[in-house]
């Protein structure tokens, strides 16, 4: 029996991850309130396909997005970057404002600093590692397919 995957858009995740702040934002452009998680993702959506400053909104959804800070923190971001995304800002929490700290995912990932893109060695590393992987994966699926193979060919005797 196959599983029904449900997609999980933004406004999935802001109507069931900051549903006060995402209720407070139909208020503010005087929708209707939701009276369900579905219903609010949906008036979200709507709201934001009926907007036509659709920057200034998309500056107000990043605001409440649930996982705001771990992004900023995790890119290292710091105020004015996010001021040179986009023609508003994202209103970042003080204490993280204040730390300068750099957390280990974004120093592997490659996006340190203002550097948005990741450097040439980080993809050199990245590529390898797959090419080792995927390298892994049919070694030991080589190996079982033929335990299977010599098994089998036992059984039959």
């Amino acid at each position: 029996m196959a599983t029904i995957k449900k997609e999980v858009t933004l406004m999935t995740l802001l109507a069931n991850e900051a549903t006060s702040d995402s209720r407070k934002l139909l208020k503010e452009y005087q929708q209707a309130d939701a009276i369900s998680a579905a219903d609010l993702e949906q008036k979200l959506a709507n709201l934001y396909f009926g907007e036509s400053d659709k920057v200034a909104l998309e500056m107000k959804l990043a605001n409440i997005h649930p996982h705001k800070n771990w992004l900023v923190r995790t890119l290292n971001l710091k105020p004015e970057q996010l001021k040179k995304l986009g023609t508003g800002s994202i209103i970042v929490d003080e204490q993280l404002e204040k730390s300068n700290e750099v957390l280990p995912i974004a120093e592997s990932s490659g996006f340190v600093g203002s550097n948005l893109s990741p450097s040439p060695t980080t993809v050199e590393k990245n590529s390898s590692n797959s090419f080792v992987q995927m390298a892994t994966l049919l070694g030991i699926f080589s190996i079982i397919g033929f335990t299977f193979m010599i098994v089998s060919k036992n059984l039959n005797k």
